[in-house]
């Protein structure tokens, strides 16, 4: 059987019992105008085939769509209403611009090139490759749940917002993830970036990687490339893979650090804060000023400053730690370029 809603028409689910085949043979739902969940605090389920191209409104209680038959959402796919629709298992195609307000990725695997605007959730499963997965600069990804997140085979990017609470992160199978200029990568946990069987993944950010919680330590083992801002206000940022900062900027808070496991080359950019950056070694030709009177910014390992560096220290009295910004280099150093003063108001 084969049901279809047509735009402007409304089917208007007041229940939470289950759409479903019978002994599953192929049936399948095509929605062009809006299917709504009214009532009922619990689920309904929709179990049959379900193609997409319009509204799910679940105004109350849950959504869940399974695999029963091809289930694809295509562009112009909208998840509205103040209840939640979940993505619970089966493969899912995902065509053009997706709008979410609820929807929530809880299992299975999704494919395709998209786009999202609004808010989506990752809670579990796959989003799998081959294609483009764009988070719109009015889009927001959510990668919440203690499952693995698994991107495989994707190239992913960022224009909008991610925000990264729990579960091990993977870029399987030469994952490529771009983080944009005035994007975000927000890490709020202390679990892994990690690549799949060590194949080829890169991420590469031209915005803000930045940890905001978590008290331990973050640890990415894929190549990264920054050309942003990497900037660590908790615990610390361990890159144990390939890193490179051709012009980004580091930056540690609150004693906070970014500790990276080869020697670390700055042929530009800007390194700031209070708290610790730490690789076997650093050549600088970049800035290092710690950015306020009161601030420490150590340089664990050692450390040289090329002709084309700088440092700046910022002065607002005569107790150095307090009103004297340091640079605390805790190996050998050795200092060449120029260096700069800068006194605080008054």
């Amino acid at each position: 059987s084969v049901f279809t809603n047509l735009a402007g028409a409304l089917f208007d689910a007041q229940t939470d019992k289950t759409l479903r085949p019978y002994a599953f043979d192929p049936n399948v739902f095509y929605n062009f105008g809006t299917f709504r969940k009214s009532a009922g605090a619990g689920i309904t389920t929709i179990a049959t085939g379900f193609v997409n191209s319009g509204i799910v409104d679940a105004q109350t209680g849950q959504v869940v769509i399974q695999s029963g038959g091809p289930l694809v959402f295509n562009s112009g796919s909208s998840f509205t209403g103040a209840g939640t629709t979940y993505l619970s298992a089966g493969t899912c195609t995902m065509n053009g611009n997706i709008n979410s307000v609820n929807l929530v990725i809880a299992g299975g695997t999704v494919t395709g090139t998209y786009a999202v605007a609004g808010t989506l959730t990752f809670n579990s499963g796959k989003l799998n490759g081959p294609g483009i997965v764009t988070i719109a600069t009015n889009g927001s990804l959510m990668m919440t749940g203690t499952s693995d997140k698994e991107f495989i085979g994707n190239t992913i990017v960022n224009a909008g917002t991610v925000t990264w609470t729990d579960g091990n992160f993977f870029l399987e199978s030469q994952s490529v993830f771009t983080n944009l200029a005035g994007a975000v990568f927000d890490v709020r946990t202390d679990k892994s970036l990690l690549p799949f069987a060590f194949s080829p993944n890169v991420f590469f950010n031209f915005g803000t990687f930045r940890k905001s919680a978590g008290a331990g330590t973050n640890a990415a083992s894929i190549d990264f490339v920054n050309a942003g801002m990497v900037s660590a206000q908790s615990g610390a940022l361990f890159f144990s893979g390939g890193y490179t900062n051709p012009t980004g900027a580091l930056s540690v808070s609150g004693g906070s650090a970014i500790q990276i496991a080869q020697p670390l080359v700055l042929p530009s950019g800007f390194v700031t804060g209070n708290g610790t950056i730490q690789a076997p070694s650093i050549t600088s030709a970049a800035t290092v000023s710690p950015g306020s009177t009161n601030a420490v910014l150590t340089l664990s390992g050692s450390f040289t400053q090329l002709y084309n560096g700088s440092m700046e220290f910022d002065i607002g009295g005569t107790s150095p730690g307090v009103n004297q910004s340091q640079v605390n280099v805790t190996g050998a150093a050795k200092l060449d370029g120029r260096i700069a003063l800068r006194f605080s108001p008054g």
